[in-house]
């Protein structure tokens, strides 16, 4: 039921969420709380195209973003504020802080967590994982190799698929060592807590005469 239609229903007793809220009263920042913030709820006062037609991946990629603020960075950027109430500006990086670990939780698990894929001389890939688990998912990871025509997107598979609780596996005997050479390796996370990390980030590499270099990477499948 529409908002304005159940404080008609109710004569004006319907209360939204955010109008029983517990705010710290700090006239300085306002209205500002982090308990009962939920990004994936939020929305902006004007409709943003930013935020209607974000993907997953989008979402992904902000919540990195967000994420490379640390404690001490959000505490000294909210320092610069020179506030008069020390209180106020504690409360601000407190809340900031929040705001940020929710973020977090909410979009760096909701799709496959895997970056910073590398492919080094000795045909060693190594990745992270950016959903800063304490574990590895709860069956590990799944890699598949295959060369990539990249002039007509054909694969050939190269090996059999390797199952790894370890972020870095060796490449499989058959991967190509001659300059301009392009594998294609896809990094799939098996843990049933996060059916979405099945579906596999796919990376491309590109040998040179030095080694290896990522030359793509694909996180969703094309819509």
């Amino acid at each position: 039921m529409d908002q304005t239609l159940k404080r008609l229903m109710t004569f004006g007793f319907f209360l939204q969420p955010w109008q029983t809220v517990h705010y710290d009263e700090h006239p300085a920042i306002g209205r500002f709380e982090g308990v009962e913030f939920d990004p994936t709820e939020w929305k902006p006062r004007v409709p943003t195209a930013a935020f209607i037609r974000a993907r997953a991946d989008d979402n992904f990629w902000a919540a990195r973003r967000v994420m490379a603020f640390s404690d001490d960075m959000i505490r000294a950027i909210t320092s610069t504020g020179q506030y008069h109430d020390e209180a106020a500006a504690k409360v601000l990086a407190d809340v900031l802080i929040q705001r940020r670990d929710k973020i977090g939780q909410a979009y760096l698990t909701a799709i496959n967590p895997v970056v910073n894929l590398t492919l080094d001389s000795s045909d060693t890939l190594r990745f992270e994982n950016a959903a800063h688990l304490a574990t590895a998912p709860a069956s590990g990871y799944v890699v598949r190799w295959a060369t990539f025509d990249n002039t007509t997107g054909a694969t050939a598979p190269i090996g059999t698929p390797t199952m790894t609780t370890d972020r870095q596996v060796k490449a499989p005997a058959g991967v190509p060592s001659e300059p301009g050479a392009i594998v294609k390796v896809q990094v799939a996370a098996d843990d049933p807590g996060h059916p979405s990390w099945a579906t596999p980030v796919d990376a491309y590499f590109r040998r040179s005469a030095t080694g290896w270099a990522l030359v793509g990477l694909e996180r969703m499948p094309v819509q």
